[in-house]
């Protein structure tokens, strides 16, 4: 079994020498998560101070992915041997699991990164900003019991931008691809499986976003009762509309841009391609894996080759060794005017 490189520093105390673990990050989620396991005589080792909630960072290779709190401890032993399991996720975990409160329930004439620092203050989570905030929003309400991550990706949608975090527990306003990544994912290198998938239930002709927006001196009645825009994709020849209700009240634009949006994820998500590489690094004593970031791929058995985004990174280790399973997508479906697949190309 190679070293697992792993290092869980929890109390003032570094753990290493992990048998197996894995560690999880998506774009559609805000919280990366970990699970480390070992199972051995300890003897010699000291003990194993670990309590659920403690503030905990892990690395691999020595660069931070989880920077966050210990959800679960297991400590068990027998006459033979000492099995302990160790998970946990980021500090904006927080973010997803609990309601979000802001004085009065309401934010007024605030821009999206305000909004952010507003929710994620009293977790004492950093709110970092990568992409142009945009306009800010005139009214933005909490419903009631909302999470924190749930007010956050409604106003994302609305402006095209993302929420994610990074391995220092840190939130991040950003764009979908804004970044390259260092390495290149070759059939035939370092390529150890690919799979392509393909589904198109879930795409559609015709996105229409209907919303509301506050009435001014200048903008009343029913131009402001009534927004409404659309967004297509040329892909999907056949009639097939889809209906969204804005997450809050919007403009024109607004409204625009969260059809834009739903147009262009959607043509995104209905295909991926499931890559797996030996080890954590894109190149060697490089940088980790990370996802939202744009990769070429070369498969000639596949006809691929062009850049996809990363969204999803699972690194591993078990008994087969180090291993990171990456989930694409493709990156053109985020830019304006989704590019049209000719026929023959393999989504």
């Amino acid at each position: 079994m190679p070293d697992s490189n792993a290092e869980l520093y929890v109390g003032g105390q570094v753990y290493g020498g992990w048998q197996s673990f894995e560690v999880k990050r998506s774009i559609s989620g805000l919280a990366g998560a970990f699970q480390l396991d070992v199972t051995d005589n300890w003897t010699g080792r000291g003990p194993v101070i670990i309590r659920c909630g403690d503030p905990c960072v892990l690395k691999i290779n020595g660069t931070p992915v989880i920077t966050g709190y210990v959800d679960s401890f297991d400590n068990s032993l027998d006459g033979t041997n000492h099995s302990i399991s160790v998970s946990g996720r980021d500090k904006t975990s927080d973010l997803v699991d609990c309601s979000a409160i802001v004085a009065q329930g309401e934010v007024l004439n605030q821009t999206i990164d305000q909004i952010a620092r507003a929710i994620a203050a009293p977790f004492g989570i950093e709110v970092k900003t990568e992409a142009d905030p945009g306009a800010p929003f005139v009214n933005f309400s909490l419903q009631p019991g909302e999470s924190g991550f749930s007010a956050l990706d409604r106003a994302a949608k609305l402006r095209g931008l993302l929420f994610t975090t990074d391995g220092s527990g840190a939130l991040i306003l950003t764009r979908i691809g804004i970044k390259k990544a260092s390495g290149a994912l070759v059939e035939g290198k370092n390529v150890k499986t690919i799979s392509l998938k393909a589904d198109t239930k879930d795409r559609y002709s015709q996105y229409i976003v209907k919303a509301q927006k506050t009435g001014t001196d200048d903008n009343y009645g029913a131009s402001a009762a009534h927004v409404r825009a659309e967004a297509s994709d040329a892909t999907v020849t056949r009639y097939r509309p889809l209906v969204v209700i804005a997450e809050d009240q919007a403009n024109i634009a607004d409204a625009e841009k969260r059809a834009q949006w739903e147009a262009k994820t959607r043509a995104a998500n209905a295909a991926s391609i499931d890559i797996s590489v030996q080890g954590f690094e894109q190149t060697a004593g490089g940088d980790l894996w990370g996802i939202n970031q744009i990769v070429g791929v070369e498969s000639p058995t596949m006809g691929i080759q062009q850049g996809f985004l990363i969204s999803d990174v699972n690194m591993s280790l078990d008994e087969r060794g180090s291993i990171t399973n990456l989930k694409l997508v493709r990156s053109d479906a985020f830019i304006p005017e989704p590019v049209v697949i000719k026929q023959g190309e393999p989504f």
